[in-house]
């Protein structure tokens, strides 16, 4: 019969043995039952391979989840469960999409939505799975048109499910507004955005993490419609349940503060736009280096809003600190934080 311990202590004897105390855990311990819960639901699966597989994507070793989910397409069992079969190719899907590489993780999510069709009806609930795999490749890929469409089908399903999930629509409807909003669909984002908005208001206590990207998100659409005072207001929500909810030094934060400086400088309050942009600089700095091209852009914002507040922007103290004077700007290291930019964004 098997037990679970809890780590109480480790320590070396003067003999220079290790000494680990444990404690026997059981039922009582809440942190466990969570865990175990948790682990029943998304990981535990009929096939040990199938668990084995499961867990490694999910501490991301990916090469041994992906090793572990073609030693399954050769079992029998798996080959002669369509569930099981299906999900191993949606494992595969995920682990593909994960690396990056969306063509593949396509072929993989549209067979494992074959599977599925071969046995369930178009509308059945599981499906909404797939949809939505299939609409985040694409969305990666480019393919807008594609996206929205399996995103419209998930949402379809999801809406006339027996016992809708609430959160899982609210989740579609954001992503249909990303997809609009790269396209400059503004109308559409934002009404996408705010059916997702309504949705999490009735859900989410008001300081939870959703509403405060669903708040950014309606933010971006507005600073792409030009109405910076809307973008504000919607900004200043994501603030505040930042600051009670994260790090003060949290990233997001510092993106946040960096949005708010921008938004601030098209109605030409350049003494607020520099206070924020200082506050997303002294944020950013710590975590990336002198040359990352976000860092180098947040110094050159400063420069600009301090030259129209009519300071001094020869001396710049910030500069000077890091030792990148704009005439000692490495102009290697500059490109290569250039491309790094570029490479980061593109596997997003």
């Amino acid at each position: 019969m098997g037990a679970v311990f809890r780590i109480q202590s480790i320590d070396m004897s003067e003999q220079g043995v290790w000494n680990i105390h444990l404690k026997l855990t059981g039922e009582e311990d809440q942190e466990l039952k969570e865990l175990t819960n948790y682990m029943r639901q998304n990981i535990i699966s009929t096939h040990p391979l199938g668990n084995l597989s499961k867990l490694m994507l999910e501490i991301a070793n990916y090469d041994k989840a992906e090793e572990y989910c073609n030693f399954l397409l050769k079992d029998p069992t798996v080959l002669n469960e369509y569930s099981s079969l299906a999900s191993v190719y949606n494992n595969l899907g995920f682990n593909s999409s994960t690396r990056g590489q969306q063509d593949k993780a396509i072929e993989q999510y549209k067979k494992s939505l074959e599977i599925c069709l071969e046995h369930l009806p178009e509308t059945h609930p599981t499906l909404t799975t797939q949809f939505n795999n299939l609409a985040c490749c694409y969305h990666l890929n480019d393919d807008n048109e594609k996206s929205s469409l399996c995103y419209f089908k998930a949402l379809y399903i999801e809406l006339n499910a027996p016992n809708p999930i609430e959160t899982n629509i609210a989740s579609t409807y954001s992503n249909l507004g990303e997809v609009y909003r790269v396209q400059g669909l503004y109308i559409e984002a934002l009404e996408m955005y705010e059916k997702c908005l309504n949705i999490e208001l009735k859900i989410l206590p008001s300081n939870h993490p959703s509403l405060a990207a669903t708040y950014n998100n309606i933010s971006q659409v507005y600073i792409a419609y030009g109405d910076y005072y809307k973008a504000l207001e919607y900004l200043n929500k994501t603030l505040e349940i930042q600051v009670n909810s994260l790090p003060s030094t949290h990233i997001s934060i510092g993106g946040t503060y960096n949005n708010l400086s921008l938004a601030y400088s098209r109605l030409n309050d350049f003494e607020k736009a520099l206070d924020n942009m200082k506050k997303a600089y002294d944020i950013y700095k710590p975590i990336y280096s002198s040359y990352h091209l976000d860092v180098i852009i947040m110094r050159v914002h400063m420069k600009f809003f301090r030259h129209q507040l009519g300071e001094n922007v020869d001396d710049d103290e910030d500069d000077s600190e890091d030792g990148t004077d704009d005439d000692e700007v490495n102009l290697e290291n500059f490109v290569t934080s250039l491309k790094k930019h570029f490479v980061k964004d593109s596997q997003k």
